[in-house]
């Protein structure tokens, strides 16, 4: 997975194209389309081919060098974050609402070379595959599903004819994961993969986990369901409990973790919902006995320019050792500059205001390359946050911000690292949880290759909340699992 800079010629049109910057837009001309051999000849002239590509600016993303700004205008969060974690089939998709709604012009310099206006074939007249929904994985502080003492990992997977199944993973005493065991499916029509937005956490008191579910359904409308876990760690049916009308809540927009946070023994979920406008809002979903939540509770909110929910990635944990679990938001720039925010709850599940701790100048973190999770890495009796970082080259290494006393974040640790193109941080999703019962959380990671592949790794740290080389366990050849259509719970 080559990384390459653009030629100065192309980047400085591209720079000119007000199409692509999202700041205004043209009066649209008539609609268009154009075939995929078309649009390869676009990528090539932009991209050089390459599909999962970013500038060396950090400004332009994927093959056809989209805006992050023009990707969202056009709907393509709903495929992926950032359009060059999305396949080639779904950035050509964007393509031609971006081609039908302003023409050729919005690729000023290849546009015209490459004949876009004048092809009006249609790239993919069958209808494309719903694609798999590719949030980064949510914060859980609780996945013990068959209540044995040790945390597992669940995964939803979604089929290319549309089924959708459930799956356990067991953690077992070296910390690995034992093979799947699949427990809850429906056929095709009945639920969306790319719709699902789960997270774990033991959300009736019982003493095992559970998973949450957001929904969204084609309408607009959307729904939280409960999957109860049995004793064997697999899941009943889902339970549906709040409801939404349509148009109310957009879930690409929402960020989850989970814990309880109103310290009454039942792990609640937090919802961080960021507005186009910039505005935010941190919401708190109650659970009951029963596991089902009522209408949330917003605590913490602000006004425009003040939050971009993009930029923001949880992680949820008992940061203070206080009792009740807290929010830790990282929070990227665009200019590269980012900070780690906490958000500690109150008797009610509501949080208070964010705390800055650490935080960095221009060009040190880059948000699109971090991936998120918490746990008590340390093994003190307070959660720390884990943050994997990938770089331009395919390495990447681990870092751990131990917790102070008051929640907030000592500067990270690096641990493990691996050499440039080993890991492409885009094919990772990971998550916390005591996967071997010694009482510090390790990290585990699920990596989907390219070509169908995949594996479970754990990261399992000492003392200090350092990690080392990840043990593997489950594994699978080539065309088994697809990574995007792999969703942790």
């Amino acid at each position: 997975m080559a990384r390459t800079t653009l030629g100065t010629g192309v980047r400085a049109a591209l720079t000119t194209a007000l199409v692509l910057s999202g700041a205004a837009l043209l009066p649209a001309p008539a609609a268009q389309a154009a075939s995929v051999a078309t649009w390869d000849k676009v990528a090539q002239c932009e991209s050089g081919g390459n599909w999962s590509i970013v500038s060396s600016n950090g400004l332009y993303y994927g093959g056809l060098q989209f805006r992050l700004s023009t990707w969202q205008a056009y709907g393509g969060s709903r495929y992926a974050t950032y359009p060059h974690l999305a396949t080639k089939q779904e950035q050509i998709l964007i393509g031609e609402k971006v081609l039908a709604g302003q023409g050729e012009g919005a690729w000023p310099t290849c546009g015209p070379r490459a004949g876009l206006g004048a092809d009006s074939a249609d790239p993919y007249p069958e209808e494309p595959v719903e694609p798999a929904w590719r949030a980064d994985s949510a914060s859980r502080v609780n996945a013990d599903f068959n209540g044995d003492g040790r945390d597992d990992n669940a995964a939803f997977y979604g089929y290319a004819d549309g089924s959708v199944a459930l799956f356990t993973f067991l953690g077992r005493t070296d910390g690995g994961f034992a093979n799947p065991v699949k427990s809850w499916s429906v056929t095709p029509g009945n639920w969306t993969h790319r719709s699902i937005k789960p997270v774990a956490g033991d959300f009736n008191g019982d003493g095992r986990a559970d998973l949450a579910a957001m929904y969204d359904y084609a309408d607009g409308s959307v729904a939280m369901f409960t999957f109860h876990s049995k004793p064997d760690g697999g899941f009943a049916a889902p339970v549906k409990s709040w409801t939404t009308e349509p148009g109310n809540w957009w879930p690409e927009n929402v960020k989850l973790a989970s814990g309880d946070f109103d310290g009454n023994g039942r792990d609640d979920v937090a919802a961080f919902y960021g507005y186009s406008d910039g505005r935010a809002a941190l919401y708190t979903f109650k659970s009951d006995a029963t596991g089902k939540f009522s209408a949330p509770l917003r605590s913490w909110n602000v006004p425009a320019d003040h939050w971009w929910g993009e930029n923001v990635k949880l992680a949820s944990g008992d940061f203070d050792g206080n009792g009740r679990d807290d929010v830790a938001a990282f929070y990227g720039y665009n200019d590269g500059r980012a900070a780690l925010f906490t958000f500690k709850s109150g008797a009610d599940g509501g949080f208070a205001s964010p705390v800055k701790s650490w935080n960095v100048p221009e060009n040190y973190w880059w948000g699109r390359n971090v991936k998120l999770t918490s746990g008590d890495h340390d093994g003190d009796g307070r959660a720390d946050v884990a943050a994997m970082y990938g770089y331009e080259d395919g390495a990447i290494a681990l870092f751990t911000f131990p917790a102070r006393t008051d929640g907030t974040f000592e500067n990270p640790v690096k641990s493990w690292t691996t050499e440039p193109g080993n890991w492409w941080i885009e094919n990772v999703q990971i998550a916390s949880g005591d996967h071997d019962g010694n009482g510090r959380t390790d990290v585990s990671a699920f990596y989907g290759y390219s070509d169908g592949r995949a594996a479970f790794y754990t990261f399992k740290p000492d003392a200090s909340g350092r990690f080392g080389t990840p043990l593997r366990s489950w594994n699978v050849p080539e065309d088994y699992w697809w990574g995007s259509a792999v969703t942790l719970g």
